[in-house]
């Protein structure tokens, strides 16, 4: 039963993410990982070790900020030709790669 939820689970964020890429000609990639760093699924032209590296620093963020009200912030990765933007929920952890 509880692999079913998993699965259940899994695709839901499967098809999130094919929607966000599907609708944005500019993003290239998505990812998503639990809160210990280890990859749900991902989608697009995205390499997994990305995963281990967005992890660590979702966790780094929290010490550089003071912020009281338990909404982490949203970190946007900008380099020459692509950025990433990372969003923390409770549970999971995205990541989007696009193009500049």
């Amino acid at each position: 039963r509880i692999q079913i939820l998993f699965e259940l689970m899994e695709l839901e964020i499967n098809n999130l993410l094919n929607d966000i890429i599907e609708n944005d000609a500019s993003v290239k990639g998505a990812l998503c990982l639990n809160q210990q760093g280890l990859l749900i699924c991902k989608v697009g032209e995205v390499n997994e070790s990305l995963a281990y590296n967005i992890s660590l620093l979702t966790k780094h963020v929290k010490n550089l900020t003071d912020n009281n009200s338990g909404v982490p912030p949203v970190v946007c990765l900008e380099f020459s030709n692509h950025k990433i933007v990372i969003k923390t929920t409770s549970k999971v952890i995205f990541g989007i790669v696009s193009e500049i």
